[in-house]
């Protein structure tokens, strides 16, 4: 039997997943404490209770997928250091484990995709500085390895790293929002392992060759 702490948690945990979906299909205006409420089986009050204020759930949400995304990569970039830089095979490996990384982060998480791009649409909000500030540490650690690549010589020296950085970001939300390219229908079911996988070396390859790795 559940005890009143672990049907808590079970209530704010339906919440936010929910939510998220729902945000994510409609986006922050499409979405009202009812629908939540009906989406989680729960009634508009309970959601109050665990969530606060729509406006306020859909902030956590927001903020929380952009820490999980920042945890998720911060122990493969720790382990770059200068001789794992100078070492071609082995900062090639450490760059594919990334890409590894985050590819699966967005195939577990396919709403953050979507979610983004309808954030990116709409007007500015009090998470704008926040969400800038979570983007921009994560480009600035690397882009600081990458730095630290040009000046050892191991990749491009002429290569604009902020446009790179926010082009393979970009490379990545295209694909899960708009499907895995298909000459017959244009398309195709981004989650189809087959699909991964050619999106996953193609991503390999261009990161590769703009980096003269």
């Amino acid at each position: 039997m559940e005890t009143v702490a672990e049907k808590d948690r079970s209530g704010r945990d339906r919440i936010f997943s929910e939510s998220t979906k729902l945000f994510a299909a409609y986006g922050y205006e499409g979405v009202s404490t009812r629908q939540i409420a009906a989406e989680t089986g729960l009634s508009v009050s309970t959601v109050h209770h665990h969530a606060g204020s729509k406006r306020g759930l859909y902030l956590r949400i927001i903020e929380n997928l952009y820490e999980k995304e920042e945890e998720l990569v911060e122990t493969i970039l720790d382990a770059i250091d200068d001789e794992v830089i100078k070492d071609r095979e082995r900062f090639l490996k450490v760059l594919d484990q990334l890409l590894e990384r985050l590819l699966e982060f967005a195939q577990e998480n396919p709403e953050r995709q979507r979610l983004y791009v309808m954030r990116w649409l709409a007007p500015p909000d009090e998470l704008r500085d926040r969400e800038a500030d979570l983007t921009l540490r994560l480009y600035h650690r690397l882009a600081a390895i990458l730095t630290r690549g040009q000046q050892f010589g191991m990749i491009r020296g002429d290569l604009n790293l902020g446009y790179f950085i926010r082009s393979f970001d970009w490379l990545i939300f295209s694909y899960f929002v708009s499907g895995a390219f298909n000459w017959q229908q244009l398309r195709a079911d981004p989650l189809c392992s087959e699909n991964l996988e050619e999106f996953k070396q193609y991503l390999f390859d261009y990161v590769r060759q703009m980096l003269d790795l």
